[in-house]
């Protein structure tokens, strides 16, 4: 008689639970249109190598997204252990908080960061104070060409209360499973244990990269996201991480491949930022683009009233 009891392995394979609920929540239906804002000599390496940089988590600008997803999940997991007086439930749980604690960092994710918006005067001020551009990526093809490179594109949560809700189900999905799978034959604690610890793992690497303090959420930001290197059974593409010279930091970063299948990158807009000279970048952008692409791109001007002095 063939024994056709299902494996913990097999549940772990089919049960991530944590990564649907990343997918299902944070990888809402975006925009039809994204835009990068970049800079003119970013903006020629990106339409000659067709890539951008996708740096690693922790070396953003906004220091508190870290603190903001294990701050979140350690509170939730408290709250849990506060009601739950099972010791075997408490252990379990105790299990994920170290695990949530070790991946606070955000380990080896990767980044890349859009905005629905593409006339911003917080992000002319930011990201190109000297002047620059705001790449329109037509959003359809952008994840065409990177999905099977292993990305997401997952939107930000700058909410307090849903980063609380999103996590609370994450949690509660986590002990459900647990406590419908410990008394079964063959279901060891430890077996159960590393399960929830890589559901937590794949969490924390998400979150770690999505959730963003409320100060921020004019940015209306969508990123582009890959923790491939955090995860030794992934089936992904694996990511060749290189260095580039930061301010007074050596920054960790991954190239992303955004050709478009009909030739140049997925770039159907052009914004050039408040300046001076905006008709002359407009137009060098323009003939940039058009020399590698083929195709026109549509070029507008940004009508948010800044200089740089």
């Amino acid at each position: 008689m063939t024994d056709t009891t299902e494996t913990i392995s097999d549940k772990f394979n089919r049960d991530l639970i944590a990564q649907d609920i990343t997918l299902a929540i944070l990888n809402a239906e975006p925009p039809t249109e994204l835009f990068h804002y970049t800079n003119p000599a970013a903006l020629v390496s990106i339409a000659q190598t067709h890539e951008l940089w996708a740096s690693r988590v922790g070396y953003l600008n906004d220091a508190s997204e870290h603190t903001i997803a294990y701050s979140t999940i350690s509170d939730v997991i408290k709250e849990e252990l506060a009601r739950n007086r099972d010791d075997s439930d408490v252990k379990y749980l105790e299990e994920l908080a170290d695990m949530a604690r070790a991946c606070s960092s955000g380990g080896f994710t990767f980044v890349v960061s859009f905005s629905e918006v593409g006339d911003l005067l917080s992000h002319w001020r930011a990201y190109v104070p000297q002047g620059g551009y705001s790449l329109g990526f037509d959003t359809a093809k952008l994840k065409s060409v990177v999905e099977p490179q292993g990305w997401s594109l997952l939107r930000c949560v700058y909410d307090a209360d849903e980063q609380r809700a999103l996590t609370r189900l994450v949690v509660a999905r986590l002990l459900h499973w647990y406590r419908v799978h410990v008394d079964v034959q063959d279901s060891s604690h430890d077996d159960l244990v590393s399960w929830g610890r890589a559901n937590i793992g794949l969490w924390m690497w998400a979150v770690s990269s999505t959730f963003k303090h409320a100060s921020y959420a004019e940015e209306r930001e969508w990123r582009l996201v890959n923790f491939s290197l955090n995860n030794a059974m992934t089936t992904r593409p694996r990511l060749c991480q290189k260095f580039r010279a930061g301010k007074g930091i050596i920054i960790p970063y991954v190239t992303v491949n955004v050709a478009a299948p009909d030739g140049g990158i997925c770039v159907s807009l052009i914004i050039v930022s408040p300046g001076p000279y905006q008709e002359l970048a407009g137009q060098s952008a323009c003939d940039l683009l058009l020399n590698l692409s083929g195709g026109p791109i549509e070029t507008r001007y940004a009508k948010a009233p800044h200089r740089s002095l």
